[in-house]
């Protein structure tokens, strides 16, 4: 089974969880007044054109979005960095709301080779800058809390944790 669970719950099913793997994630959402729409600079709305240069940076690096669908890329809000005319880093989401004034951020990548440059805060902002710019209310993301880097990265756009939670995929015994 594939889940999602908060530490109580996760504690409820300790003893009928066996063979798990899980990481232990925050949901982060955004504070919109500490948000500089500033960071955004360089960053660039992405179509369906450009899916070919998505699925090249996404490649098969083992950690690359493992919830990316082309669809995503409809709602209007995916944007990229590129360098040298090649696109080096991409943010968009998972799910957008217009009516319930909603969006998950998701498939934040950076290439390997260009991290540490602040791209995918680059291309997060370009998101999080065209939600906020069509009245989406409230952002939220997903992140591993050993991922250090992305924490950071959300924090300086504006992100604080939320929630703390346990995603994963076990077998459930009896």
């Amino acid at each position: 089974y594939l889940f999602t669970l908060m530490g109580t719950h996760r504690a409820l099913l300790a003893p009928r969880i066996q063979e798990s793997t899980e990481t232990q994630m925050w949901r982060m959402a955004l504070h919109p007044e500490s948000f500089d729409a500033g960071l955004a600079a360089g960053a660039e709305p992405l179509s369906r054109g450009d899916l070919p240069a998505i699925e090249a940076l996404l490649g098969e690096h083992p950690d690359r979005p493992d919830a990316f669908d082309p669809g995503q890329l409809d709602d209007l809000a995916f944007f990229g960095v590129r360098q040298g005319g090649a696109l080096v880093a991409v943010a968009g989401t998972h799910v957008v709301s217009q009516s319930r004034r909603l969006a998950a951020v998701g498939n934040v990548f950076t290439h390997p080779q260009h991290r540490g440059r602040g791209l995918a805060t680059q291309a997060t902002a370009g998101v999080v800058h065209a939600l906020l710019g069509r009245g989406v209310e409230t952002i939220v993301l997903n992140v591993s809390m050993r991922n250090a880097p992305a924490i950071g990265c959300y924090e300086r756009l504006g992100f604080w944790p939320f929630c703390g939670y346990y995603e994963g995929v076990g077998q459930v015994g009896p």
